[in-house]
């Protein structure tokens, strides 16, 4: 099926906007890890205050890109999806890339709750690191093995989106 300009548009915003997000949460997580000893949420000894302020400022830009691009990605795939008029029935790779996309949707608005209360105190407001780094905590405990999932439902869309699979026949 050969799309038409409007809804091309949107697949490549689409696709900018998932390259941002992906790359921001994969790169929020590891750098966020990196505050906590091994395998514990006890936050590292060798974390000056000053150097966990650093830290917590350049993830809150990182956060902030995070959820401006996922924001538009909901956006522009919501968009692409009205546009294309792509026949579910007939293209089983792009139903299965809309429900593993819509799944994930709730748990993500609500793990963005607590990323913009992050954002909103260390670029609004006076915080103190404790604050922070208790709303980190709440995030990651909250999270559990999501992120894991997440990424490999939307490596799975994305492999969908390339190799088209479970396309019926129209014979």
């Amino acid at each position: 099926m050969k799309l038409k300009t409007v809804p091309k548009i949107f697949l490549f915003l689409s696709a900018v906007c998932l390259i941002l997000w992906l790359g921001s949460y994969v790169a929020r997580h590891i750098s966020i890890y990196q505050f906590f000893e091994t395998n514990t949420l006890n936050l590292d000894k060798e974390l000056s205050e000053s150097d966990l302020t650093i830290l917590i400022k350049a993830n809150a830009s990182i956060i902030n890109l995070n959820l401006f691009s996922y924001l538009f990605l909901v956006l522009f795939s919501f968009l692409f999806a009205i546009t294309s008029k792509i026949n579910l029935r007939n293209n089983g790779w792009y139903f299965i890339s809309i429900i593993l996309f819509a799944g994930t949707i709730p748990f993500e608005v609500y793990f963005s709750t607590i990323d913009l209360d992050i954002v909103l105190k260390v670029f609004y407001s006076e915080f103190t690191n404790e604050d922070v780094i208790y709303l980190i905590m709440k995030r990651i405990e909250s999270s559990s093995s999501f992120v894991i999932v997440q990424l490999l439902a939307f490596f799975a869309i994305v492999y969908m989106f390339l190799f088209k699979p479970f396309i019926k026949n129209s014979q």
